[in-house]
């Protein structure tokens, strides 16, 4: 007996992919105010006289769209992850084995440092083997662009975090420079969050029918 009944992931996919489309929305917004804070500093840095409330308007607008990056981001990855636990606990469902980690552990490889540079790529890819359809009528979900396009996010973003933490009276120079990272994260970030989305939808195809043609083997099989 199969120690769970296979369960659509077709909701937490909408789910996951509402809040990637959010993230590639706000990566937009991002990107244009970096680059309108970068003009600004770069006036400063020329001794260009900025107009009355201009920085704090500025830093306002900053601020505004850092708490609300981080909530949706927050969101997406609880939505990305829970659709990826439901999609991979089906693997045993559809294919009649045990799969090498358990859902939980396939998740919890996302936290695990180090281990998170590669291993939740390789379980996807797995899961990929275990659910593609037969007649491979799901192109292949662009798993390896995707997931250099999620690292090179991830660094940079480390990159931000500890520059802005080692620097607690920064000058003009290094506010420039960090706005720079800032507006390279938001481009690298927008086609990791339609890549995202895009293995999602995939991937979710793929074992939709994969569960189909299971169906419809042990009916006629």
């Amino acid at each position: 007996m199969l120690a769970h009944a296979f369960e659509s992931p077709e909701k937490r996919a909408r789910i996951a992919v509402g809040f990637l489309v959010a993230i590639a929305l706000l990566d937009v917004v991002n990107a244009a105010s970096s680059y309108l804070q970068l003009d600004l500093l770069e006036r400063v840095a020329s001794g260009i006289a900025l107009e009355p409330g201009e920085a704090e308007s500025n830093d306002t607008r900053e601020s505004i769209l850092g708490g609300l990056y981080g909530v949706v981001f927050f969101g997406s990855g609880v939505a990305f992850l829970t659709w990826f636990h439901r999609l991979y606990r089906n693997v045993e469902a559809l294919r009649r084995l045990t799969p090498r980690w358990t859902a939980s552990s396939a998740v919890w490889a996302f936290f695990i440092p180090f281990v998170n540079l590669v291993r939740p790529y390789n379980i996807m890819s797995e899961v990929w083997v275990h659910v593609r359809p037969s007649d491979d009528s799901v192109a292949r979900p662009p798993l390896g662009l995707w997931w250099a396009a999620w690292i090179a996010t991830n660094v940079l973003g480390q990159v931000s975090f500890r520059g802005s933490m080692m620097d607690p009276t920064p000058t003009v120079a290094s506010l420039v420079t960090s706005t720079q990272v800032q507006l390279l994260d938001s481009v690298l970030s927008l086609p990791a969050a339609v890549l995202a989305a895009l293995v999602v939808q995939r991937m979710t195809t793929a074992q939709v029918a994969s569960a189909h043609e299971s169906r419809v083997d042990r009916v006629f099989g």
